[in-house]
């Protein structure tokens, strides 16, 4: 995790650090998040995102943040089975998650 400070007004609102990956659950937000959300994270050195799909119900794992964006990008579906990053060897599948 990397250390970070919210600032609201010049106000530190939080001097915790940034959580590793950050999840963006999208429903009607999916273009946004994709296209705004996910490269504002890999500029600011967030090593993985997460882009939750409701509605194609698949999850797509953004990591290795470079330049503007990140270079590895995996999508998950139907019966897959997804490793949380931080946690050695736990992995998640799709059904789990209610997709």
């Amino acid at each position: 995790m990397r250390e970070a400070k919210w600032f609201v007004n010049n106000v530190v609102l939080s001097p915790d650090p940034i959580p590793d990956p950050i999840p963006e659950v999208a429903d009607t937000s999916l273009a946004f998040d994709r296209d705004t959300k996910i490269p504002l994270y890999a500029a600011s050195g967030i090593a993985e995102s997460w882009l939750v799909d409701l509605n194609d119900r698949e999850i797509t794992v953004f990591s290795q943040p470079e330049g503007g964006g990140y270079a590895r990008k995996a999508t998950y579906r139907g019966e897959d089975s997804l490793k949380i990053s931080g946690f050695s060897g736990v992995e998640v599948s799709m059904p789990d998650v209610g997709f």
